[in-house]
């Protein structure tokens, strides 16, 4: 899963220094025109995971990996017929 872990806010090596210099060392796997795409869809996986054990920001991160998930399929599989998609809130 790359380096889909370093994207995720809550990690310190969220840093763009990071990524660049892991680009300097190992290049970008192909198709390198898919790479962000790729990382943002392998981040989803860990702000899931984050947002289930970290209840006091769970709720943002999980809106985050939400959007994620909205943004690639409205880019790879777009659905022409829905105005807004927005997390569904659950009872307490």
């Amino acid at each position: 899963m790359e380096v889909g872990m370093w994207r995720c806010p809550y990690n310190k090596i969220s840093s763009k220094i990071y990524t660049k210099t892991y680009f300097r060392l190992y290049g970008m796997s192909d198709p390198a025109e898919e790479w962000e795409d790729r990382n943002r869809m392998y981040s989803v996986y860990y702000n899931i995971i984050y947002s289930i054990n970290h209840t006091t920001n769970g709720k943002s991160v999980r809106q985050l990996a939400f959007d994620d998930i909205a943004y690639l399929v409205d880019k790879y599989s777009p659905l022409d017929n829905v105005k807004d998609i927005s997390i569904v809130e659950t009872p307490e």
